[in-house]
């Protein structure tokens, strides 16, 4: 699998399991962490190589890089070579998060896999449970 195949799977299957966006409603602004969440490129950061030192910085940053090399156990020059794919996954979580719109996200994912020759993986049995039940519970 590629590398970035298993960034897109962390980012697509995170959000997806947690339902909701890593971004700070009051003060309109995404985190890599941010109350248990995680946003798109967080879901590939270990907590080992999380700090809040990251925050504000973009995937351009070398401690962006360097915490998503040792978490993912690759040399930061494989990192810095998808910095521009890893911008435009981060973008589309930063661009559906104000919106809270899981469905929109969901769908701008699936086009940048056909663009970028990625496989959507699939959702969970578990979750799509989970999904099915708040739907007939909450109308959502």
């Amino acid at each position: 699998m590629s590398l970035l195949q298993t960034i897109f799977n962390n980012a697509y299957l995170g959000i997806i399991k947690q339902n909701a966006f890593c971004y700070d409603y009051r003060e309109s602004v995404c985190f890599y962490r941010h109350n248990s969440m995680a946003c798109a490129i967080g879901w590939s950061i270990d907590d080992a190589y999380y700090s809040k030192r990251l925050e504000g910085k973009g995937v351009y940053d070398d401690d962006i890089l360097l915490a998503l090399s040792e978490s993912l156990d690759v040399p930061q020059e494989d990192i810095r070579l998808l910095s521009v794919p890893l911008d435009k996954l981060q973008m589309i979580h930063d661009y559906a998060a104000p919106r809270k719109t899981i469905d929109e996200f969901k769908i701008k994912m699936e086009e940048y896999a056909q663009l970028n020759h990625l496989t959507v993986p699939p959702i969970p049995e578990s979750q799509l449970v989970l999904d099915l039940y708040k739907e007939t519970t909450h109308g959502q």
